[in-house]
């Protein structure tokens, strides 16, 4: 995968749960963090849904 600020090399699935078009990494991961930006709410300091755009090289 290569985002704007990070490439990496995941091993993925294709799941009926996810939607064509868009890949799913738990929010957890440290390589997912690498990935996506850090964002909070400004208000409550809750930590924003993480999502980038990403290119997919097979």
């Amino acid at each position: 995968m290569v985002a704007n600020d990070s490439t990496q090399v995941q091993y993925c699935h294709a799941e009926p749960t996810v939607q064509l078009g868009q890949l799913f990494m738990p929010m957890h991961y440290a390589k997912t963090n690498q990935l996506t930006k850090a964002s909070f709410d400004p208000h409550s300091r809750q930590p924003s849904y993480k999502f980038c755009a990403v290119n997919v090289v097979v």
